[in-house]
C-alpha cells in the first residue's frame, strides 16, 4: 500500500489514522485492558500517548504508507517494550504490556507481506452482511470512503466523549458511506466503535428511500438505530470477534453520548428507539401467538422497520408513523397492526393510516 485511496483525504492524514489503526487492530485483544489502565497507571497511559507522537512524527517524514506504518508499529513497540521493564511498575501492568509487545512483534512480522486496512475490511464485512439482511427488499452496495473532521464533533462535552468519529450516507448519485474521523482524537475507544457505527449508516441510511436526510428524525435515527442496534448484537463476534468485549463497552458508553444530550438530535434518537420498544412490547400483549416469545415480536418489530425503510415515502410520514406509536398505536394504526401481525397486511401499508 503505497498511496491514499481516498481522494478527499491528505495523504499524511491517511498515514497517521492507518499507522494508528494497525497498532490497534494487532493489539485489540488486549485494548480495552491497555486503555482501562490509563485511568490507573501513569506509565500506561504515557506509554498510549506516545503512540500518537509517533504516528504523527511518521506520518509526517515518510512518505512511504506502508513504511510509515512499520515505522509507527516498530517504535511503538519499542517503547512499550522500555515502560514494561520499569522498576516500579506494577507487576500486572508490566505483564500486560509484555503481552502487547509479543502482538506488535506479531504484526511486524504479518506487516513484512501487507499492510491490513482495517477500516475499510470492517466495512466491508458490515455492507456484506446489510446486504444479505435487504437483499428482499431494497439494496445498493455502497463505496467507502474516509475524511477528516478538524476539530471533535460534539466539542462541549468532548472530555467524557472520546468517540471522535462518525459518519454520512450520500445517495447520489451512487451510495457512499464516508467515515469521518478526528486524527488528533483516534484513540482506542473510537477504534472500538467503528463496527457500530458502520452498521447504523449500513442499515439506517444506505437503502433509505425517502425525500430527505435529517439528524433529528424519530423515524432514521431513532427507530432505525434500534433496528441497527439489533444487527449489531447479532453481528459483533462475526466482524470481529476479537475487538468484541471492548466494542461492546464502547458501543453503551457512545450510546449514552448520543443519547444523552440537550438537543433535537439525541432526543429524537431517544424517542425513536423508545417507540420501538413501545411496540415490542404492545405486539407482545395484544397478540396470544407472539405473546409466548417478545423475541419473536422483536424480529418482527425489526422486519417491519426494514420494510419501512425501504418504501418510498415522505420522511414527515414515517416520522408521523413513529409519533403514533406513543405510548401505544391509535384505534386505527391498532387495527392495521393487528391485521399486519396476521399477514393481512402488507408494512408498506401502514403508513396510510398517517396521512390523514
Amino acid at each position: 500500500m503505497t498511496s491514499c485511496p481516498y481522494p478527499e483525504l491528505d495523504e499524511r492524514i491517511w498515514r497517521n489514522i492507518l499507522a494508528r489503526a494497525n497498532v490497534f487492530h494487532a493489539i485489540r485483544t488486549r485494548l480495552a485492558d491497555l486503555f482501562d489502565r490509563t485511568f490507573f497507571s501513569n506509565a500506561v497511559d504515557s506509554t498510549l500517548r506516545q503512540l500518537a507522537s509517533i504516528a504523527d512524527e511518521f506520518s509526517e517524514i515518510e512518505c512511504n504508507t506502508t513504511r510509515a506504518v512499520l515505522a509507527t508499529l516498530g517504535e511503538w513497540r519499542s517503547v512499550v517494550a522500555r515502560t514494561a521493564e520499569f522498576a516500579h511498575l506494577d507487576e500486572s501492568d508490566a505483564d500486560l504490556l509484555r503481552e502487547i509487545e509479543n502482538l506488535l512483534l506479531e504484526a511486524l512480522m504479518a506487516s513484512d507481506i501487507r499492510v491490513v486496512n482495517p477500516l475499510d475490511e470492517t466495512f466491508v464485512k458490515v455492507s456484506r452482511l446489510s446486504g444479505q439482511v435487504y437483499r428482499r427488499y431494497f439494496w445498493r452496495k455502497p463505496a467507502f470512503s474516509l475524511a477528516m473532521e478538524i476539530a471533535h464533533l460534539r466539542p462541549h462535552h468532548s472530555y467524557l466523549d472520546p468517540y471522535a468519529v462518525s459518519a454520512l450516507t450520500t445517495s447520489v448519485p451512487n451510495a457512499v458511506v464516508q467515515l469521518v474521523i478526528w486524527p488528533h482524537a483516534f484513540g482506542p475507544p473510537a477504534y472500538a466503535v467503528l463496527p457500530y457505527v458502520l452498521i447504523h449508516e449500513c442499515i439506517c441510511h444506505v437503502p433509505a428511500r425517502q425525500d430527505r436526510v435529517d439528524n433529528g428524525s424519530t423515524f432514521a435515527e431513532g427507530f432505525m438505530d434500534w433496528a441497527a442496534e439489533y444487527f449489531y448484537g447479532l453481528w459483533l463476534s462475526r466482524i470481529d470477534s476479537r475487538l468484541a468485549p471492548m466494542t461492546e463497552q464502547h458501543v453503551a458508553a457512545l450510546q449514552q453520548v448520543l443519547t444523552g444530550a440537550s438537543n433535537t438530535d439525541a432526543s429524537s434518537r431517544r424517542v425513536g428507539r423508545r417507540r420501538a420498544s413501545q411496540l415490542v412490547n404492545w405486539i407482545s400483549g395484544h397478540d396470544p401467538g407472539l405473546g409466548e416469545s417478545r423475541s419473536v415480536a422483536k424480529k418482527a418489530v425489526v422486519k417491519l422497520a426494514l420494510t419501512l425503510n425501504t418504501t418510498m415515502a415522505p420522511l414527515d410520514i414515517k416520522d408521523h408513523f413513529v409519533s403514533e406509536l406513543n405510548p401505544a398505536p391509535n384505534p386505527v394504526l391498532g387495527e392495521r397492526l393487528r391485521a399486519w401481525v396476521d399477514g393481512q397486511l402488507d408494512p408498506a401499508d401502514l403508513l396510510q393510516c398517517t396521512c390523514a
